[in-house]
């Protein structure tokens, strides 16, 4: 039996989905459609809880398995589990996958999907990039000796006339690592 799983709503951009006419298209006996964000997992149980062994589960993209990666390994194990297989249409007529292949397809679809962005996500409100803090510290490597530590260095050197490499191996470090604390202001 092809059983079909889809959504059916406004987006976060008013834009509309309907997978109705495209499951439809790929032949769907049955389909569980998701008429409300927020219930968009209680559906996908129930659509993947009627699959039985070589049935084929019809979605219009890889997105509509799940809201990460992960969720959509998860559906797609679940799937191989299940012994049903996986139709997208996105992908190419004939490439219906069984068991462990489901995953493979899925990863397909995910590189994909990752190349070019969509703009659905209706259940997940993600922060404009713009919004999102820039890394604040310092960049690369870490410092080989702590910043408080500066201040010792140059008293070793510059009062107590320890020469650099003394002072580089009384701090374990390379005596290029002493030169950089003693050019800083």
């Amino acid at each position: 039996m092809q059983i079909g799983y889809g959504w059916s709503f406004h987006t976060r951009d008013n834009d509309p989905v309907c997978d109705r006419a495209a499951l439809d298209a790929m032949g769907a006996e049955r389909c569980f459609v998701v008429s409300n964000p927020s219930g968009r997992s209680a559906i996908l149980e129930q659509a993947m809880g009627f699959l039985r062994p070589h049935d084929s589960f019809l979605v219009r993209s890889v997105e509509r398995l799940g809201a990460s990666i992960c969720d959509v390994m998860n559906v797609a194990k679940a799937l191989a589990d299940t012994g049903a297989s996986l139709r997208i249409l996105d992908l190419p007529p004939g490439s219906e996958s069984v068991s462990g292949d489901v995953l493979v397809e899925v990863a397909r679809c995910l590189t994909r999907a990752l190349e070019t962005p969509t703009s659905v996500n209706a259940s997940h409100d993600a922060a404009p990039v713009e919004d999102q803090a820039a890394p604040t510290g310092p960049r690369g490597r870490p410092m080989a000796i702590a910043a408080e530590h500066h201040v010792n260095v140059r008293c070793l050197v510059q009062e107590q006339g320890l020469s650099i490499r003394q002072v580089a191996r009384r701090f374990g470090v390379s005596a290029a690592t002493i030169y950089r604390i003693l050019a800083r202001p």
